[in-house]
């Protein structure tokens, strides 16, 4: 017995430590760039630890106001300490994602060895969190829901461990399960529909007196971000991602505006049934095999990208199911409940498959893929012949090794070529030329536009400028600024759309702006500082200066 749980206490390690492998190697550099929300949760947490405000000022807020996007406050404090030991740079933003999301791994087991009793569906578990594309993806860059899903993992299995009648246990899960609404938006609409329907579940197992302290306390300690919510600046940014903004469904609108002139048809296009469909809609996509096994991280441009589960996992997840539904424990109806409201948020917010939102769902999936692995296992044995049974696990473990080499090459390679811009890849480039050179230049103009071929892409390098030049927070909340429709600057630093026949004519300046918006055959030579290409060497940025 002390044998097992040895051997199984070192293959745990040694998964934990794949998962730190995977996570850790080159995290301030792959992916190729800090993307715009990275940068904005980086400065405002150097703000926050030198001065206790954001960059707006705002002191200690419970919602950043960011680049209007109002960001929930715990990634950003958390980062903070983080910035506090490590410096402001980019492994400093990334890295709290990146713990999160390995300790997720043993976690992992823990909880799986609460539901199914089962060493090696746990293990197994573990094992597919630790090279799970979601997971890795997503911690290795600054993500809120990296956090949030390892605080409400780590907070049901304190509930299913206290057996429903540890008090202790119950006020620490609801703790940590507060603490979740305070880290992203989805946990905000999951948590407590997650929590009513556990307790009405599980009414026989728990107490009365355990429900009330469940609920009550997480009432209690949440109750702040629920009002910020709904009456703060957190109300802005849920009018803003809702689904009726969806472009998807405003078309659905237009198109079916017009009255035909029979009822039964004008009812069914009525706009609440058109709501209805489009969500139902949005909302199975998340159970689609594409989005699972096929494109659902959208890392890639075109072909076979990388779904939100390893490719080797789909006979596991097939069969997954027909043993889940075989199988008979009393804490399976969590699985299941957890599976359906985890796609909830994202499905009533704009956007057609979202997979950081959606992310809440990686455990229960997880655990299915996890069963399915043991059912064939268990087939695998009852083959007649050694020389087959052989031949099954080499080549599984063939199928296993190459899926997962394929998708650290999506990480490394094709996501760099096809979503680098996505990144703002060259943006760090052309602000670290500026600051170098800052003081030959009286104005530093950045155009606000960018895009390889054309405006598809809305650039706010200004936030690279304060990253990078680490300007002190103090002097950027009280520094004179011109912040109006199209054109915001600071010190010498402007960030507008870039006018070429206009600009050029301008005396001392610095500017940096997409190619196909500068005439470059007007140029001189000299006036061509630098170029920045990205993707398949397609020319990105240039850096000018006018004569």
């Amino acid at each position: 017995m002390i044998k097992h749980k040895i051997s199984t206490i070192i293959v745990l390690v040694f998964i934990t430590f794949v998962g730190f492998a995977v996570r850790f190697y080159k995290l301030g550099e792959i992916p190729t760039s800090l993307n715009v929300d990275e940068v904005s949760i980086g400065y405002n947490a150097y703000s926050i630890l030198l001065t206790g405000k954001d960059e707006y000022g705002m002191k200690m807020p419970l919602t950043f106001k960011s680049l209007g996007d109002y960001k929930p406050p715990l990634y950003i404090y958390v980062t903070a300490l983080s910035e506090f030991v490590f410096g402001l740079s980019e492994f400093a933003v990334r890295f709290p994602s990146f713990l999160f999301g390995t300790l997720l791994v043993p976690l992992i087991y823990l909880l799986f060895k609460e539901i199914s009793n089962n060493e090696r569906i746990s293990l197994v578990g573990s094992f597919l969190v630790s090279v799970s594309p979601w997971s890795v993806w997503y911690s290795r860059i600054a993500s809120e829901a990296t956090v949030a899903l390892f605080l409400i993992t780590l907070a049901t299995y304190l509930v299913l461990i206290s057996k429903g009648k540890s008090i202790l246990l119950l006020f620490i899960a609801s703790l940590v399960y507060s603490l979740s609404v305070y880290t992203y938006h989805a946990e905000k609409l999951f948590v407590p529909l997650f929590l009513v329907v556990l307790c009405y579940v599980y009414r026989k197992i728990m107490t009365k007196k355990s429900i009330i302290v469940l609920l009550l306390v997480f009432m209690v300690l949440s109750l702040p971000a629920y009002y910020e919510m709904f009456f703060g600046l957190g109300a802005v940014r849920a009018k803003m991602t809702s689904i009726i903004n969806d472009a998807d469904f405003q078309r659905s609108i237009y198109i079916q505006s017009v009255n035909t002139g029979n009822l039964i048809s004008d009812i069914l296009s009525s706009r609440n049934l058109l709501l209805l469909f489009h969500w139902i809609r949005k909302y199975l996509a998340y159970f689609s095999p594409s989005f699972l096994f096929h494109q659902g991280l959208n890392l890639t441009e075109v072909g076979w990208g990388l779904g939100t589960l390893n490719i080797f996992e789909i006979p596991l997840f097939l069969v997954g199911i027909y043993a889940f539904i075989k199988e008979k424990n009393q804490y399976f109806p969590m699985v299941v409940v957890w599976l359906l409201l985890g796609t909830f948020p994202a499905s009533i917010t704009m956007n057609e498959q979202h997979a950081i939102r959606a992310m809440l769902i990686l455990p229960p999936l997880v655990f299915i893929s996890s069963l399915g692995f043991n059912f064939l296992l268990q087939k695998i044995k009852n083959i007649g012949t050694r020389q087959l049974k052989l031949a099954s696990v080499t080549l599984a473990l063939i199928i296993v090794g190459w899926s997962i080499m394929y998708s650290f090459l999506i990480f490394r390679v094709h996501n760099d070529y096809g979503r680098g811009e996505n990144f703002m890849k060259g943006t760090k480039e052309t602000v670290i030329y500026a600051l170098q050179n800052q003081d030959k230049y009286s104005e530093i103009i950045f155009d606000a536009r960018r895009g390889i071929k054309a405006p598809s892409l809305i650039n706010v390098p200004h936030l690279y400028v304060l990253f990078y030049s680490k300007f002190d927070p103090k002097k950027y909340q009280n520094i004179p600024k011109i912040d109006k429709e199209g054109v915001f600057s600071f010190d010498k630093y402007t960030v507008r759309n870039v006018e070429w026949s206009e600009d050029k004519n301008m005396r001392n300046t610095l500017i940096i702006a997409s190619p196909w918006n500068i005439s470059m055959d007007e140029l001189d030579d000299d006036q061509i500082l630098k170029k920045v290409y990205i993707g398949h060497n397609d020319l990105a940025l240039v850096v000018v200066e006018t004569k």
